[in-house]
């Protein structure tokens, strides 16, 4: 008897935990990714900062892991590269929901990106909600999920407004 009452009570602690996230809201992401409160804590986590336009998107798959590499042509870098580089950002299923680590860039449009080495390539520190910042028509957005906006003497690096 005793067995059977422990392992009900084990059975709803784990439902009360899956049930956690849409019980509390959507604050932040749903996602592994780090969520950063303000610009400078995800320049100082990032290694590099890029301004650039999305020229091109591919399927891969690295080890079980679906990935979308989205090659940017550099217009400015916090290390003063050039050329291009490839970026690769988690990808879903066709069928199934994005998350806020799958949230993709569109080819041509440019954007400001923060980025950490992923293997000899790079990936976004974050997530692209926070990583990655629309420029349209040389004037930069917030982050695409709004909560972070670059400081001036960033935009002035990277070439932006």
């Amino acid at each position: 008897m005793l067995l059977l009452i422990v392992g009900a009570a084990a059975l709803v602690a784990v439902a009360a935990v899956m049930a956690l996230p849409s019980m509390i809201g959507r604050e932040g992401p749903l996602s592994d990714s780090a969520h950063y409160e303000n610009f400078q804590q995800l320049d100082k986590a990032s290694s590099l900062l890029v301004s650039g336009t999305v020229v091109s998107a591919s399927a891969t798959r690295v080890d079980e892991n679906l990935l979308t590499v989205y090659r940017v042509l550099i217009s400015h870098a916090s290390d003063a590269r050039t050329g291009t580089l490839d970026v690769y950002i988690p990808r879903t299923q066709t069928d199934a929901e994005p998350t806020a680590e799958t949230v993709g860039l569109d080819v041509g449009s440019d954007y400001v990106l923060a980025l950490v080495a992923f293997g000899s390539e790079w990936q976004l520190t974050s997530t692209a909600g926070q990583g990655a910042f629309r420029v349209s028509e040389g004037e930069v957005d917030r982050s695409l999920d709004g909560s972070l906006e670059i400081d001036q003497t960033t935009r002035n690096l990277l070439g932006v407004k």
